[in-house]
């Protein structure tokens, strides 16, 4: 098991309008606005997991956070400033975007389990224009590469997205990123560390 210089911790965002739509919203044209924010509930359940997270001692104000362009997101990382009180500024890095789930983007969100059939089959496979798992994969490595290439001894937050997260776990466990699925679900609001 490799050792790194740095501890990663993830933070799936709170449950947003498009889950509550059961809509795919996977691009960042659409990601990015405003409307695909968090609900009332998901701001609400996020306050609540990083208060948690923070009295146990999981994380605290010495942080930094690494965000998804996405709003759901941003919103997430804002929250998390708020409640650790930290000054840290809020580093927003395209590569920890939604995965692309292609022809679905917009439809409804059981179309996700047909994609993560297809990823255990072959987590190279692009299907309907979708992102394939190691695209994922390494473009979510090449975040914690170059952390570990410009820092030590700090504390990072991921804030992003499910199948990201999921598929980073896997890297971090060692285990085969098509069965990233197969692992226990990230859920909305979830902090976790790798």
């Amino acid at each position: 098991m490799k050792i790194y210089r740095n501890k990663y911790f993830g933070l799936r965002h709170g449950r947003s309008v498009a889950n509550q739509q059961h809509i795919i919203v996977s691009s960042l044209k659409y990601g990015i606005k405003g409307e695909f924010g968090l609900t009332r509930e998901g701001v609400e359940d996020t306050r609540d997991s990083i208060q948690i997270a923070r009295d146990i001692g999981l994380i605290d104000s010495e942080i930094h956070i690494c965000c998804s362009p996405f709003s759901r997101c941003l919103e997430t990382a804002e929250l998390l400033r708020e409640v650790l009180q930290t000054t840290s500024p809020i580093a927003i890095d395209d590569r920890l975007r939604e995965r692309f789930f292609g022809n679905f983007e917009g439809g409804e969100s059981g179309h996700y389990k047909t994609v993560w059939g297809f990823d255990l089959i072959n987590p190279s496979h692009n299907e309907n224009g979708v992102e394939s798992v190691i695209e994922v994969l390494n473009r979510m490595k090449e975040v914690i590469f170059d952390l570990e290439r410009k820092s030590v001894d700090r504390k990072y937050v991921l804030v992003s997205h499910g199948d990201p997260l999921q598929i980073l776990r896997c890297f971090f466990e060692g285990i085969n990123p098509k069965e990233h699925r197969m692992q226990e679900p990230i859920e909305n609001s979830q902090i976790f560390s790798f």
